[in-house]
């Protein structure tokens, strides 16, 4: 595992072993303001939908990726199973995802 920082002060922490391109991401570097002001990529905390979108596109263009798969961050011991997913998608309380689908450079299923 490593850290990247991208100049613009958002940090990736990821592994290039898994064909899957992956990542958490720090709170800095977003353009969310207020309260918010972070790299907010949640929907369902009360931040503007268009800073939302744009935190998550740039993520996206980090990741170099299409879609953006996030799920809402629970401390529990919840794990999604996530296939099929061929567009953005945040899906409900968990604090793991795991696919056995491969990404391609740009973020396309192989």
């Amino acid at each position: 595992m490593h850290s990247i920082n991208t100049g613009n002060e958002i940090f990736r922490y990821t592994s290039k072993r898994f064909g899957t391109p992956h990542g958490m991401f720090a709170r800095w570097g977003g353009t969310s303001r207020g309260r918010f002001e972070a790299l907010n990529l949640s929907f369902g905390v009360g931040d503007h939908h268009a800073s939302v979108m744009k935190n998550r596109d740039l993520v996206k263009q980090i990741l170099d990726i299409d879609f953006l798969v996030s799920s809402k961050q629970v401390h529990a011991d919840a794990v999604a199973v996530v296939e099929g997913i061929g567009q953005d998608v945040m899906l409900g309380e968990f604090d793991a995802l795991v696919t056995d689908q491969r990404l391609q450079a740009g973020g396309n299923p192989s």
